[in-house]
């Protein structure tokens, strides 16, 4: 990656060694075979061997920068790596399997520290449509021109040349060369002509593409080389007023990733003012009866995406009456398992303005469509996110009361805080997590966990530090079968909870929404019990859910009135309690069943699949 000095190990007549590392982020490789190093012997006296590995590589190359360094003590770090990496010899003549995977080539002392030196680095990609349908995103069909240009750290060179290749296949390169000429020192500067290239018509879609570009000089002589993934067809669009900076994905997903290709896209979120970055992920989640979608991806767990862009949709900023900048994007739960779907749709969009008083906000604002044909008892709405404010080992989270908002920030001094309002419906869920305990290799991130946290009501005030995530949400609310609902959240912050509170109320006032004075504790929950999934799978998992705590007597029959399965004494509450649908005697069909809490009886039905 940029701004690494990776490297690669080599042996006896700069051949790659059988154990390094390759590909087209190595910089430059240095000698890892047979390499004199300390040791202690098992007596505590001190001695030599020979040791090999790439962990023999990169020392040597940290004492040519300290080398360096000595000889010109006032480079900074990138024009010291620039000498590094430009004063490395070429090897790829006697690396033919690995051209252009071990660096430009091994690091070279006494050329590293002489006083003239060429050598150029990376700057900036721009991309632009050449043909298409003019939107700038480049899909598969379509050409673009890419213009690259460089930094020249070191003495102006000429004869300047850049070739672009890529390990894709279905990236077709037209125009593989630019021809840059004299380049002085400083810059950015741009080559002649831009590389041309187009993604082959029947690729599949993809957001980042790989590419390497190498630069030689006058004399042919390897003077730079960069790897990039280099955006072509953006899944997220930029929120961006001046004080916040928010990456709004097309799929649900806030601030980075990226659906399709598995890879971090987007700007996170960014705060001017204190951290650069607070965000690693986040989703918007919906819960309906015990069913869950969301983007939820998580450290090492399968990841599972159940948003999917709407056809013919992607996000985009458009031009908008109610706000300075606004951008939407349209998504469905059409990746989740059939039997899981809930049928939604969902129309996003995020609402920024550009003045002073709306400063520490961002509005994000979602139309929930229920396009199935039963109705949604008990639906939660709102957040996953995974925080990263700095170091994100001394993050902390929680819920403020009075602000009827969730937070998080960092433990150390002079850091903003971030947080999440709801501008339509109280807080009924916050719930912080410890990243390492709830998303370790063996833990369970299971549909049936999101639930129980989206119904797990109001967590701790505040958690001690650590690496955090928050379920966040509003709920448990009825939708009826093909009919919408809007809600509508706001991103906010501060430098301290009461300017989270200030910043929250603002939000509310400029989305139009009275002070949310109502809290979850309070509120009065007066949705029946019910039996979720429906439709439901004979060997899936059936769940029953109360309104409250409580004990409860389940009883199944067929149309003929006929009892075909019982469950007595369940144990249950708005969590839910798993029950064993293979327990009840009756084909597939629709089947009626009854629910007996503290003498109270609920109706309902449910269609069996077998």
């Amino acid at each position: 990656m940029e701004g690494v000095l990776s490297v690669a190990a080599t042996g006896l007549g700069d051949r790659a060694a059988s154990f390094t590392h390759y590909g087209p982020s190595i910089k430059v490789s240095a000698p890892g075979i047979n390499i004199l190093s300390t040791l202690w012997e098992e007596n505590g006296n001190p001695s030599y061997a020979a040791w090999q590995g790439t962990s023999m590589s990169a020392p040597l190359v940290a004492g040519i920068c300290a080398l360096t360094e000595l000889k010109f003590p006032t480079l900074s770090g990138r024009e010291l790596a620039a000498r590094v990496i430009a004063s490395s010899e070429p090897i790829d003549a006697v690396n033919p399997d690995y051209a252009g995977w071990l660096g430009i080539g091994r690091v070279n002392a006494w050329r590293a520290v002489a006083d003239e030196l060429e050598g150029v680095r990376f700057a900036e990609v721009r991309v632009s449509e050449t043909t298409g349908n003019g939107d700038q995103r480049i899909i598969p069909g379509e050409t673009a021109a890419i213009a690259v240009s460089v930094y020249n750290d070191l003495v102006p060179v000429g004869g300047v040349v850049g070739t672009i290749s890529s390990t894709l296949d279905s990236l077709l390169i037209s125009s593989p060369v630019s021809v840059y000429g004299t380049v002085p020192a400083g810059g950015p500067f741009s080559g002649g002509s831009p590389f041309q290239l187009m993604i082959a018509e029947n690729s599949s879609r993809r957001r980042a593409i790989p590419i390497t570009i190498d630069w030689t000089g006058s004399e042919g002589r390897s003077i730079g080389r960069a790897t990039q993934q280099v955006v072509l067809d953006t899944s997220w669009v930029t929120v961006d007023n001046g004080s916040i900076r928010l990456g709004f994905g097309e799929d649900g997903s806030l601030g980075y990733h990226d659906y399709i290709g598995n890879v971090t896209l987007g700007p996170g979120l960014r705060i001017a003012e204190g951290p650069t970055q607070t965000l690693y992920h986040g989703s918007f989640i919906l819960g309906v009866d015990g069913k869950v979608a969301d983007n939820a991806s998580t450290h090492g767990n399968d990841i599972r995406y159940d948003w999917r862009i709407v056809d013919g949709e992607y996000a985009q900023l458009i031009s908008s009456e109610r706000a300075d900048i606004e951008a939407k994007a349209a998504f469905e739960d059409r990746g989740s398992e059939p039997l899981d779907q809930l049928f939604a749709r969902i129309d996003a969009r995020a609402l920024a303005w550009n003045d002073e008083a709306a400063k520490q906000f961002l509005i994000l604002e979602y139309t929930v469509t229920n396009r199935s044909v039963n109705p949604w008892l008990n639906a939660y709405w709102g957040f996953f996110m995974d925080w990263d404010i700095v170091a994100s080992e001394i993050n902390s989270g929680g819920y403020d009361a009075e602000g009827d908002l969730a937070f998080a920030e960092q433990f150390q001094d002079g850091y903003s805080m971030v947080g999440i309002a709801s501008l339509t419906h109280p807080l009924s869920a916050v719930q912080t997590m410890d990243n390492r305990v709830e998303f370790a290799a063996d833990a369970d991130w299971s549909d049936e966990r999101k639930w129980e946290l989206l119904t797990a009501g109001i967590g701790s005030e505040n958690s001690e530090p650590k690496d955090i995530s928050q379920i966040i949400a509003s709920g448990p609310d009825e939708v009826a079968a093909n009919s919408a609902v809007t809600v509508a959240f706001a991103i906010v912050t501060g430098a301290s909870r009461e300017e989270l509170r200030e910043s929250a109320e603002a939000a509310r006032t400029r989305y139009g929404s009275p002070a949310i004075k109502a809290k979850p504790e309070m509120k009065e929950n007066s949705k029946r019990p019910a039996i979720y999934p429906n439709p439901l799978a004979n060997q899936g998992k059936m769940r029953l859910v109360l309104a409250e705590d409580g004990i409860a007597t389940v009883r199944f029959y067929n149309i003929l009135g006929q009892m075909v399965g019982s469950f007595e004494q369940v144990k249950s509450g708005q969590a839910g309690a798993i029950l064993d649908p293979s327990r009840i005697s009756a084909a597939s069909g629709l089947l009626f069943y009854s629910i007996e809490v503290n003498g109270e009886q609920t109706l309902g039905k449910i269609l069996l699949l077998k």
